[in-house]
């Protein structure tokens, strides 16, 4: 798209000032205009409703939040915890360590 809208009229070429010539504003073409406020009102819709939807999301885990669970008559297992494992590795083609994370 090309973002310099045309002139309804040729210009008027060079004042006697030296100046270059400009489109009057009342001889401005407003022909695209109507699609440049078109995709404007989109982007603002569209980032209204992604907000929206992202703070109904927040506030939907905060209030249903629960730290335990029950499942039939147990209580669920609670999630092992984050370790990280340093081992050797020795195999023909390598030798050095291997990194394991568990979370």
């Amino acid at each position: 798209m090309n973002p310099r809208r045309p002139c309804l009229d040729d210009p008027v070429a060079a004042q006697p000032d030296g100046s270059t010539g400009e489109c009057p504003t009342d001889r401005v073409d407003h022909t695209g205009e109507h699609h440049s406020q078109d995709l404007t009102r989109i982007q603002i819709v569209s980032g209204g409703l992604f907000f929206a939807v992202a703070i109904w999301g927040v506030v939907d885990a905060i209030r249903n939040f629960q730290s335990e669970v029950t499942i039939g008559e147990t209580l669920a297992e609670p999630p092992p915890t984050t370790s990280l494992r340093i081992d050797p590795l020795l195999t023909p083609l390598a030798q050095g360590a291997s990194v394991t994370l568990t979370f």
